[in-house]
């Protein structure tokens, strides 16, 4: 099932959550998807710290080999910039932050599923 698990507010709490479900479901996500980590280049699951370093650097590729992919959703400022700041641990406040949750899925080949704190919109899929 699902449970609540607190992350801190640092900046990475959307890959520290990420990282979490990983690390604390190994080896759910091996038996049903044998290749999938090697496929999206995490060689082992290592500690949940560890973990969202690599998902970060997943993500700034992901951003870099389809920036056209993630263009239209920048208004007010540079793309390439943005993307350099995300290599920052902890760095997530600007528009290309909108679309974490859509690159990372398509970094790594999986859906996601957002709960939201939106009334009309609770559920995301992603």
């Amino acid at each position: 099932g699902m449970k609540k698990v607190n992350v801190a507010k640092d900046g990475n709490y959307f890959f520290a959550s990420v990282a979490q479900y990983m690390v604390l479901n190994k080896e759910i996500i091996m038996q049903s998807m044998p290749t999938f980590f090697s496929t999206c280049g995490i060689q082992e699951v290592l500690e949940v710290s560890t973990m969202i370093k690599r998902l970060r650097e997943l993500l700034v590729r992901e951003w870099k080999d389809h920036q056209h992919d993630y263009e239209g959703y920048i208004v007010s400022s540079d793309i390439t910039e943005e993307i350099q700041l995300f290599l920052q641990n902890g760095y997530f406040d600007c528009e290309l932050g909108n679309t974490m949750v859509l690159g990372l899925s398509n970094a790594i080949g999986i859906p996601f599923i957002v709960f939201s704190s939106m009334p009309h919109n609770p559920v995301i899929n992603v």
